[in-house]
């Protein structure tokens, strides 16, 4: 990184000539390394947010096991359903349209 001619100017007219040139070569050596360090920096945090992204997704989405669970419960449900439907269409309280007693006798 170049030190700009105005500060280069000043320091020289302040401290001359090879007092200046040493001055501005430090200056110029810091703020290259605070440049690389910021850069550095960034790409860390830049990591560590894609980290913390792909934690809060993977928690947040849902797992084939998570839908598995899902469908079972679901199921279970229709299950319970059709019973209670077959159930009233004996008793003749409403009609059953489940395929799984279409034609079939329900015992008492």
């Amino acid at each position: 990184m170049n030190l700009p001619l105005e500060i280069y100017d000043l320091l020289e007219r302040r401290l001359g000539r090879d007092d200046a040139m040493a001055v501005a070569k430090s200056i110029e050596a810091s703020l290259t390394h605070i440049e690389e360090r910021s850069r550095e920096m960034a790409v860390q945090r830049k990591i560590e947010a894609k980290e913390e992204l792909r934690i809060e997704l993977r928690s947040e989405l849902a797992t084939k096991e998570d839908l598995l669970a899902v469908k079972e419960d679901l199921l279970a449900v229709r299950e319970g359903m059709s019973c209670f439907l077959c159930v009233g269409r004996f008793l003749n309280l409403s009609s059953c349209r489940s395929a799984w007693c279409e034609g079939e006798a329900v015992a008492v």
